[in-house]
């Protein structure tokens, strides 16, 4: 099990890499809720079928689940690798420091034109974002959670009441927790919006954080094809 003391370790000498490993971890716990959303949906269909040790069986596999889930979420809830991750420049003309960094990966050459625009149609696993534009406006965030908290922030300065509604809205609630709520223990990692009065569940990983921001803007009845998304760096061919 990757412990939060783990990627401490992994932060101090590859901050891409612990970067990267907390983000596996995102989305296992994305998978992990969708997973048990489908055998919660198995299970009721066998209790209508009558079919009641299968379904018994099924929740317990939920409840080792959940238990997985929870487990992996005290590891990462609190861990910032996005604040302290660095752009590592090659040494020039320095064969002592060459020697002492030659395990160390450089990430300046992942970085990338972040003039391209990118949109909310695309995946961002192992890619980390610049800046985003947004009704005419542009923004500029190094993690996809500052995104998040922008756009939320935004949304809810406009829509004010409407957009507190959403901790009752079905489509913003998981199997277990809220997307939105006044109650910070409603929520994994929640993080407290403008108003001090509601908090945004942030536990996610880039493309359930983009999913999510897609969701808000559909609901509100924005095009999601005015939102851009510019990036600093992409990371997938380390994983190549």
């Amino acid at each position: 099990m990757l412990t939060k003391q783990i990627l401490e370790k992994v932060a101090q000498e590859l901050p891409g890499k612990a970067s990267d490993l907390k983000e596996a971890l995102l989305m296992l716990i994305d998978i992990i809720e969708e997973t048990n959303q489908g055998l919660v949906d198995m299970s009721q269909t066998r209790l209508v079928e009558k079919e009641y040790q299968n379904s018994i069986k099924l929740i317990r596999l939920m409840e080792e689940l959940d238990k997985c889930q929870e487990e992996i979420v005290e590891q990462v809830v609190d861990f910032d690798i996005e604040d302290r991750e660095e752009e590592i420049e090659a040494p020039e003309n320095n064969n002592e420091a060459v020697s002492e960094n030659k395990d160390k990966v450089d990430y300046s050459l992942y970085r990338v034109d972040s003039e391209i625009v990118h949109d909310l149609n695309e995946t961002y696993k192992f890619k980390r974002p610049m800046a985003f534009k947004w009704q005419e406006n542009k923004y500029y965030a190094n993690n996809f959670k500052a995104i998040l908290l922008k756009v939320a922030n935004n949304l809810l300065e406009v829509h004010g009441d409407d957009f507190r509604e959403l901790t009752s809205n079905k489509k913003f609630m998981g199997r277990k927790n809220r997307m939105i709520s006044p109650d910070p223990k409603d929520l994994l990692d929640p993080k407290l919006l403008n108003d001090k009065v509601t908090y945004i569940y942030t536990c996610l990983c880039s493309d359930a954080i983009v999913r999510l921001i897609r969701k808000f803007l559909e609901h509100f009845g924005y095009d999601i094809d005015d939102f851009k998304i510019y990036l600093r760096a992409d990371y997938k061919d380390l994983h190549e």
